[in-house]
């Protein structure tokens, strides 16, 4: 085995390229690693640390790998693992910056002025809601004058900054009376953690740094410890941990950093690109290595990524250099509208599985969340199998849930579970206790709304409770009447507006960016139901649809991938389409605002990388009924790598309708006979028309009196 290991020791620079062997025989002192997107840093990370033990006898031990994510440490130690002589590494410390803060303040506590145990609790971020919520209470704030949400974002940023509270309250707040306000909310929210051996999720790095910087003698026996300090992101780090790795290399400066300024695009978490930029001034003596060679993307998407990034002012000068074949060039389609633009990627994609891709080949970007409804949209209706990467389908978010929770209600006034979800936020005062009163009222011949009404006799109609369930009466009989006789977008307007659930919104977001973009998600299903309701189709049809959203794929896993483009960092696909291209979308008109539009072009720089074989961009010139102008971001591509496309013919793109199949029980055991009347609980009356199976329960297709043609199975229709 130690001739293995030898041999392994000896070759190891023989799997790298000449850029990634000179960072990995680099000894000690700094190192900036300015990793391009594609060209191998998890590599040449893994290998100067195998390369540091094997051959220049560093002791595991000493070494600490920092990263973002619990998955990029577990990789790293599975890959040094799998080594000759894969043991020797088990000693090495890879953790994200929070794991390490984490083990610190155990080995530490009692070092600490916190006056915690080492059996302490990490407040999750819903625990420390309900602990600020206590406390906002203690001090007799209402709710509504400082939400739970935003002092959760004031604390992030305060420990974020490294900063005592005090001196981060003076920088932070101009007002006198809102510090005050403040720091009397944040110190009793400290005292209530202390007495009750409680950290926050910032505590985890702010202790430590706080720690480390009082006191000198522990700050150099952790830099002992810890000779050799690799950090994978760096472009990632936020102020506290820029300052933490300072004291970790107090009595060395063997300190390496891996990133790329040019995919750096978290800012909104606190990432700082200056402390990637500024590495050569805070390490005077720093080596510089770039690794500019790209293993994944063609020589065309390259060359349009190169061309993009190149206008940014503020970065370090680099370009990528391609390895691959030319590829074909990237397709640039300027769509008339939003909707053309998805059931035109339809298309596409159909062309794509017939040259041989598979669905997981192909990924779906778009800036914000709410773009994806029209893509689900279209690929459900399509029969495409797909998945949302990192956040929920359109119509499983919660904005979106809620207010169909109240159409369903309105449909069928026995529903149970929507009423429940609709009690959250439009009815106060009426609690589980009072629901559960109410539902032993419902019975074969009493709906919900009736039960409320024999429950409000029973109880008299001048107690607290009954007087709760009128207002809310008085306010569903509002909204059934806009429901019967009004449009879905006076309905949801409405049921937004009296059920105050823009407020409801504000007070579930962290701030207010977050409602706003999660009510632009209610204006996108005001969108769908609109569509829906000029095809002439009623709100059941539309939800029934919802219901089987869940596609048979062809195996497991492989589905088209929807996504934003934050989401996209650290992925690829052979075909990415990058949608939505417009003007104020992307870039986006808050970055916009705040002048970061080098950010914003920094994502789409990110966006065009992840593509390994075939690229779509896409632009309209109409989204929601208003003038679009394409992103200026397309301008800075050559024209030589670009198909151009014009799609604003009359062709038809649509696709064919989503049949309902519902999943009860049988009606009734009659069989069905060709122009046999029948009737469906929702449909209502119709006419069998042929019927399409002879399995044990038949598909008919049904001729309803309304016009409507149905796929039914037998079992769901009750024959006349």
């Amino acid at each position: 085995m130690q001739n293995i290991i030898k041999e392994f020791s000896i070759n190891i620079l023989n799997h790298l390229n000449e850029e990634q062997r000179e960072a990995v025989k680099h000894y000690e002192g700094p190192l900036l690693i300015l990793a391009g997107a594609g060209s191998g840093k998890t590599r040449t990370i893994i290998y100067r640390i195998a390369y540091l033990v094997l051959n220049y006898g560093v002791s595991p031990d000493s070494i600490l790998a920092l990263t973002f994510t619990n998955k990029a440490a577990r990789e790293m130690i599975q890959r040094l693992y799998s080594f000759p002589g894969g043991n020797s590494f088990r000693k090495v410390n890879a953790s994200t910056f929070h794991s390490f803060g984490h083990r610190f303040l155990i080995q530490n506590a009692k070092k600490t002025n916190n006056n915690i145990s080492a059996n302490f609790q990490v407040l999750d971020e819903d625990d420390q809601k309900r602990l600020l919520g206590e406390v906002l209470t203690y001090l007799n704030i209402p709710k509504d004058e400082i939400n739970p949400k935003n002092v959760q974002k004031v604390i992030d940023e305060w420990k974020n900054t490294g900063m005592e509270m005090d001196e981060f309250l003076s920088k932070s707040f101009y007002f006198d009376f809102l510090r005050n306000k403040y720091r009397e909310i944040l110190s009793k929210y400290e005292e209530l953690k202390k007495e009750r051996n409680l950290v926050d999720f910032g505590d985890l790095l702010l202790i430590p740094y706080l720690s480390l910087k009082k006191d000198e003698g522990l700050a150099k026996a952790y830099s002992e410890r810890y000779k050799f300090i690799l950090v994978d992101e760096y472009q990632d780090t936020n102020a506290i941990q820029y300052k933490l790795l300072k004291l970790l290399t107090k009595t060395h400066r063997n300190l390496t950093v891996v990133g790329d300024d040019d995919q750096s695009i978290y800012s909104f978490r606190g990432a700082e690109i200056k402390n990637i930029l500024d590495f050569q001034k805070d390490f005077p003596e720093a080596k510089v290595i770039s690794l500019g060679r790209n293993y994944r993307s063609t020589k065309i998407i390259i060359e349009a990524a190169n061309a993009v990034i190149k206008s940014n002012r503020y970065r370090m000068e680099k370009v990528l250099i391609p390895t691959k074949e030319e590829g074909e060039k990237i397709r640039l389609t300027n769509y008339f509208d939003e909707k053309q633009e998805a059931l035109g990627i339809i298309e596409e994609i159909k062309n794509l599985l017939e040259k041989g891709y598979k669905y997981q080949d192909i990924a779906i970007f778009y800036r914000t969340n709410q773009l994806s409804r029209r893509f689900e949209d279209a690929l459900r209706k399509a029969r495409i199998p797909y998945k949302v990467y990192g956040g929920f389908r359109f119509y499983n978010r919660k904005e979106v849930k809620d207010i169909l929770a109240f159409i369903r209600f309105l449909s069928n006034k026995k529903d149970v579970v929507s009423f429940g979800r609709i009690a959250s936020y439009a009815m106060d005062g009426i609690g589980k206790t009072t629901m559960d009163k109410i539902f032993h009222f419902v019975d074969e011949n009493t709906d919900i709304i009736d039960a409320m009404k024999k429950f409000i006799k029973q109880e008299g109609e001048k107690k607290k409770v009954s007087i709760n369930c009128l207002n809310f009466l008085a306010l569903y009989e509002k909204i059934e009447k806009l429901y019967k006789e009004d449009t879905p977008t006076n309905l949801i307007d409405n049921i937004v507006k009296l059920t105050g659930y823009e407020s409801y919104i504000l007070n579930e977001s962290k701030d207010e960016k977050e409602a706003e973009e999660r009510m632009k998600n209610v204006e996108e299903l005001k969108i769908a139901l609109m569509e829906n309701y000029k095809e002439g189709r009623t709100y059941a049809e539309f939800i029934n649809e919802l219901v089987l959203e869940d596609i048979t794929e062809e195996e497991q896993g492989n589905q088209v991938v929807l996504m934003t483009v934050h989401a996209s960092k650290g992925l690829e696909f052979p075909v990415v389409f990058i949608t939505a291209l417009e003007d104020d979308i992307f870039p986006h008109l808050y970055s916009k605002e705040e002048k970061n539009d080098e950010e914003e072009r920094r994502l789409f720089y990110v966006a065009i990388t992840r593509a390994k074989e075939r690229l779509f961009l896409s632009y309209c010139d109409m989204r929601n009924n208003r003038s679009m102008k394409k992103s200026p971001f397309l301008d800075d591509i050559p024209e030589n790598l670009i198909e151009k496309n014009y799609l604003h013919d009359k062709r038809d793109y649509s696709l064919p309708a989503f049949e309902i199949n519902y999943t009860k029980r049988s009606m009734e055991n009659n069989s069905s006979k060709k122009s046999q009347r029948v009737v469906h609980e929702i449909f209502g009356y119709g006419k069998v028309i042929q019927r399409l199976s002879t399995s044990k329960d038949p598909i008919c297709l049904v001729q309803f009196d309304n016009g409507d043609l149905k796929r039914i199975a037998e079992s769901y229709l009750r024959f006349l």
